[in-house]
């Protein structure tokens, strides 16, 4: 969505479980395989290239009141017509 001038949140809190794989082999143009946590730092990487913007925090609760989604991750709370 961020290639296509989208305004993006990612909430990572930093432990992704793609992480824990010693070696991924099943993502398209890596056929030796990848590190998780490699594959984990190129995605992270990719988003932020295209200005996505990475929010190292766990969504703790989400509502929809009416067309809006309401999030809240420690202090911050969102707004979003999607999610």
């Amino acid at each position: 969505l961020a290639r296509f001038n989208r305004q993006v949140l990612v909430f990572a809190e930093g432990k992704s479980r793609a992480e824990w794989s010693p070696l991924n082999r099943n993502y398209p143009g890596f056929p030796e395989g990848l590190p998780g946590a490699e594959l984990v730092q190129r995605f992270r990487e990719q988003a932020e290239e295209f200005h996505a913007h990475i929010i190292p925090q766990r969504v703790e609760q989400l509502d929809k009141t009416g067309e809006f989604f309401r999030l809240r991750a420690g202090d911050l709370v969102v707004e979003a017509r999607r999610v």
